[in-house]
Parts: structure tokens; C-alpha cells; sequence
């Protein structure tokens, strides 16, 4: 997207967010009602916006049940000798969005696409405890090899976008800051 200068925009990131996190939550929303999916009716915009809506609600709550990701994101920070404040968490992005706005926007994005990974990893492995006492339709049809290599390309590319993300964060500040 940076051709059609989305990345000078600051709320792009805003943007990427939404994305991060309706991405996760509608096919979260989905997999639970599949059951129930007849008794929605038709589709019309004002259930399309419940549904986004909710998804976004549901997106936000799987963040938090994605602190793992932060545990690995500190240890790609020892790995690539990133500084981090315990007290402040990661500020590199701040201090690089303070000297250049395109920057800074750039590695919000990235956190973004971050998340954007790592929610449907955690939306998926939820699933898949639920369906240990509560069979979901999607799920149960997977068999446990299916569900295996699914988590494991879901654990891959947030992993990737962690390392990516970070290693990028660690690039502009030593341009822009140091």
C-alpha cells in the first residue's frame, strides 16, 4: 500500500487495527454460530454492521489472550539486542513517530499486522478448547492433524510478523533517533 501513500497517513494505523481486528473476530463469531446460522435470515447491511461490530468487539477481547505473543516479542527483542523499558514497554516506535510522522506510521502498521497474526492463532487454539466440551461443527470436522498444522501455520506467520515487525522497529529508530 505504500504507492498510494497510506503509509504517511497516521491513521493508518487506525485503520490496520480495525482490520487486525475484525480479521479475527467475525470467523471466530462464524465458527460459534455455525449451528445457528439459519436462524439469522438474510443478509442485510444492518447485520452485516452487527456482525462487524461484533467481530471488532471479539477482536479486541482476543488480544489480551494473546499475551503470550508478548512473551515472545520481548525474547525477539533479546535476540535482536532491541532496548525495552520494562517500566514503559517498547517506546521505539514512539520515538521514531516523534521524529518522522511516514516512520512512525510505518511501524504502527507493522504492530498492527503483528496482531493481525497473532489473534487468529489465539481465535483458532480458543476454538479448539471449546470444542473439547462443546462440539463446534467447523472444528470437529478438522481432524487432529488438520488442527495441528493449522495452529502451526497460524503460530509460524505471527511469529514471522513479530520478528519482522520488531527488526523493522529496531531499523527506523537507529535512522531516526540515533
Amino acid at each position: 500500500m505504500s504507492g498510494i501513500g497510506w503509509d504517511r497517513d497516521p491513521h493508518t494505523a487506525s485503520i490496520y487495527d480495525l482490520i487486525a481486528r475484525v480479521c479475527a473476530g467475525v470467523p471466530f463469531l462464524g465458527v460459534l454460530l455455525w449451528d445457528c446460522r439459519g436462524k439469522f435470515g438474510s443478509v442485510t447491511w444492518s447485520k452485516l454492521t452487527l456482525l462487524l461490530g461484533a467481530g471488532y468487539l471479539l477482536g479486541l477481547i482476543l488480544t489480551p489472550l494473546s499475551a503470550p505473543w508478548d512473551l515472545v516479542q520481548l525474547l525477539v527483542r533479546k535476540a535482536l539486542k532491541t532496548p525495552f523499558d520494562w517500566k514503559e514497554g517498547a517506546s521505539g516506535g514512539d520515538e521514531v513517530d516523534k521524529k518522522d510522522k511516514a516512520a512512525g506510521a510505518t511501524i504502527a502498521k507493522m504492530q498492527a499486522e503483528a496482531v493481525l497474526c497473532q489473534n487468529p492463532f489465539t481465535a483458532f487454539l480458543v476454538l479448539v478448547i471449546i470444542n473439547t466440551e462443546h462440539k463446534l461443527t467447523l472444528i470437529a470436522c478438522c481432524t487432529i492433524f488438520c488442527r495441528s498444522l493449522i495452529l502451526l501455520v497460524l503460530a509460524a506467520s505471527a511469529l514471522q510478523r513479530t520478528i519482522t515487525y520488531v527488526a523493522r522497529e529496531k531499523r527506523l529508530h537507529r535512522i531516526y533517533v540515533k
